[in-house]
């Protein structure tokens, strides 16, 4: 098959190479085949946690889909809104609020290991204490974004591997809450979000580079001012679901490996804000949410189109985080 691609090919459109036989994405001009590695052997197992009232964390499973349950571990610290990164080993929780009222900010890091599901531990502490935040990383690397009311635009970063403190990363573009993380193993983007004063809105989408330190990039704009979506990726595409300030159905999506602004890719059954989302290479899912809903909707990430209905969690989960082993940072 000759790489010179058809007339107007767009951006971040993917193909199957029957030559190869191998999945490629058009950028910058030409095809790129997508890289692929041995998935962890978590890698179908989705993790929602930290949502609502919840102290326990939710799992199913994201080939088969279901009614999920409950691991029976714990977080160490009642609270919700948090930033909820993983490798391929461990999901890792930083920040939040505590739950119930008055919600006060925390600096927690926790986490839990996969494999075994134990209770959570205590990873160390956040330069400063966090809500509202989201989070994005690699197997190495965690990254934090956001605190709530937009009252700072420092970045934090953990290593996954080992315990310890939150270290400053950077600068944000606009400091904001209740944004959307997404990205790759290369890079952390940070999507739309929510400031003071008046309940400001933004469309803003940034990035940073997760290997090295320095200030966020702008990579360009949502298609609407909104906040507090799902989050769904794999290495190519980053989506995002739901929402509050815009079209609650909506899922749109950028081609992470590029720069540009978000395009639309179709809609869920059932809108809201505050919702979780993860992935594995092949299939997104998102649930939760202010509209308290239980459902757990999934999408193709290569195909554009609507959701579908996966399942149920057990219970309904705002501001609640998805974590799994084989999403598109891993």
């Amino acid at each position: 098959m000759s790489n010179q691609p058809p007339i107007e090919v767009p951006q971040g459109a993917i193909r199957l190479n029957t030559d190869s036989q191998k999945l490629e994405f058009y950028a910058q001009d030409r095809w790129y085949e997508m890289a692929t590695e041995t998935s962890s052997v978590m890698g179908s197992e989705a993790f929602f946690t930290a949502g609502g009232t919840n102290k326990y964390t939710q799992t199913f499973n994201m080939v088969t889909g279901g009614t999920a349950v409950d691991t029976g571990l714990s977080q160490l610290y009642g609270v919700h809104g948090v930033a909820a990164v993983s490798s391929k080993t461990r999901g890792v929780t930083m920040g939040g609020r505590n739950n119930p009222s008055p919600y006060a900010e925390q600096n927690y890091i926790q986490f839990f290991e996969f494999a075994t599901k134990g209770d959570y531990q205590d990873f160390g502490d956040l330069t400063e204490s966090k809500g509202r935040g989201a989070g994005h990383g690699n197997n190495t690397r965690g990254i934090m974004f956001g605190r709530q009311n937009g009252t700072s635009n420092v970045i934090e970063f953990i290593t996954i591997p080992s315990k310890g403190n939150g270290t400053d990363f950077g600068d944000s573009l606009q400091a904001r809450e209740m944004g959307t993380a997404i990205g790759n193993k290369t890079r952390a983007c940070y999507a739309g979000g929510n400031y003071q004063p008046s309940d400001t809105r933004t469309n803003i989408i940034e990035y940073v580079t997760i290997a090295t330190t320095g200030n966020a990039i702008d990579f360009g704009d949502e298609l609407e001012t909104i906040y507090s979506r799902g989050p769904m990726h794999n290495s190519i595409r980053g989506l995002m679901a739901g929402g509050y300030g815009g079209t609650d159905t909506r899922i749109s999506f950028i081609t992470i490996p590029t720069l540009g602004n978000a395009q639309e890719f179709g809609d869920l059954n059932r809108g809201g804000f505050g919702r979780g989302g993860t992935s594995s290479p092949i299939t997104g899912v998102t649930s939760g949410g202010t509209a308290g809903t239980t459902d757990i909707e999934k999408v193709t990430l290569a195909t554009l189109g609507n959701s579908t209905d996966f399942g149920d969690l057990i219970e309904s989960a705002t501001y609640g985080r998805g974590m799994s082993a084989s999403h598109g940072g891993l």
